[in-house]
Parts: structure tokens; sequence; C-alpha cells
């Protein structure tokens, strides 16, 4: 495959979650790819492109408006590129999430084909991950190698790692995760999480069990999904 924008493909992330096996994401300057890999006729289907983009580039219809095109401003260019991506699951929907060079990180739906949320955060983000238990929680690994875990609904950095992390990854069970540390040593780390109930999250989630329902419905379900999580890592005893 080749992206339609002519960029290199710089990183790809393969949906891994049930009913999603099907999709991909690849992300190429300031834009996001999802391709459908299992469209009849067995060959690969362009599903969606979202491009970070904020200046008008089409005078109308058929008419570009070239002075604004990606490749008359390079220094915007690398601004609004992507450094990373992955996917996170929500309530009858996809998230493909991509972190960009201006301090932002970009959750897009795939049911609704738009950006449903931007997150600011305070370093430019180089590697991010969804927890495999948790749906409401993302892992981000900043330019300074902190790694935040980050409820995406109310946009709260919940924990944050007292270790300078470049990597990290999740065993099987989700209970436990390994980092890989800057100065090159590998470190697992246990989890307590604790689940905070909210009454008015009950009553919400009683009103989402019709079939039938509308998107601002299915915002609340995803922001329910989860209650309140708090995350507290600690080292193993050596």
């Amino acid at each position: 495959i080749k992206e339609n924008h002519g960029q290199c493909i710089t990183e790809m992330a393969l949906c891994p979650f049930e009913g999603g096996e099907a999709f991909m994401a690849t992300i190429g300057a300031n834009q996001v790819m999802i391709y459908d890999l299992e469209v009849r006729g067995n060959f690969i289907s362009t599903l969606l492109n979202y491009r970070n983009w904020d200046l008008q580039t089409m005078r109308s219809k058929n008419v570009v408006w070239k002075e604004n095109r990606e490749n008359n401003h390079p220094e915007k260019l690398e601004k609004k590129t992507f450094s990373c991506v992955c996917w996170m699951k929500r309530w009858r929907d996809f998230y493909i999430v991509a972190a960009d060079n201006e301090q932002q990180i970009h959750l897009i739906s795939l049911t609704y084909a738009k950006c449903e949320q931007i997150i600011k955060v305070d370093n430019n983000v180089v590697e991010i991950c969804a927890h495999p238990k948790h749906p409401n929680v993302l892992i981000a690994i900043d330019v300074t190698n902190k790694c935040r875990f980050i409820n995406i609904t109310t946009e709260e950095i919940i924990y944050t790692l007292p270790d300078k992390i470049s990597q990290i990854t999740f065993g099987p069970s989700g209970d436990k995760f390994c980092a890989v540390l800057t100065n090159g040593n590998i470190r697992e780390y246990t989890q307590k999480v604790e689940i905070v109930d909210n009454e008015s999250d009950d009553e919400d989630l009683k009103d989402d069990e019709d079939e039938d329902m509308n998107k601002n419905k299915n915002r609340n379900k995803n922001r329910n999904s989860n209650r309140n999580v708090n995350v507290n890592a600690k080292k193993p005893k050596s």
C-alpha cells in the first residue's frame, strides 16, 4: 500500500481488540490513515483519512488553495506531524489515538469518522499505548521520558511513574507491566487499582440501555465505562 498524501509511513498499529481486527492505522507527516484489511476481494481498502491541518486548502469544491498546502509551510508541518499512534476500545467504537508535535493527543472516532477530543499535555509525546484492562486509561511517554497514566474522559493524569521510561509493555494479564528505563535497565511493576463508584454515573448507565441510542448517550457510555480509575504502580522488591 502507499499513502495517498505521498509522505513516508513512520508508524503503524493493528487494532488489537475484538471486532476491530480488520483495521490498521498508519501515520505519515500530519495525516492518519485507517485501512480495512478484510474487504471483499481480499485487498486493502482506505477507510478513513484524518488530516491535522488548520489552513484552508480548498477555495471551492474544485479549486485548490495552493498557498496553504503543507509543502509551502514546512515549519508548520513539522509541528503538525504525528509521532506515534495506538488504538483504544470504546463502547460501540474504536479510537485511533495519535500524538503530534504541538503537545497534543488526538482521539479519533472510527464510528463517527472525526476527532472527538484533543488532550493537551506538557511535552510532546513519543510513545502511547492503551491500558489493556481499563479502556479509559491511556499511557503516554513524553520527550522528557515521563510516563503518565491519563484518564481520557477527564483528561486527568492519575499516575506518573517515578523512573525515566523509554518504552513500556503490559503482560498478558494486564496486572503487571515492564518498562525500559533510559539507563538500559528493564523494570517490572505491579499495579494497585482503585475504582471509585459514582452514583450519578450509575443512573446514566441505566439510561444507556436503549439499543437505539443517539450519539450523545454513546459519549456518556464511554465516559462511564470505567468509572473513575486510580492507578498506583510499585516496583517489586529486589
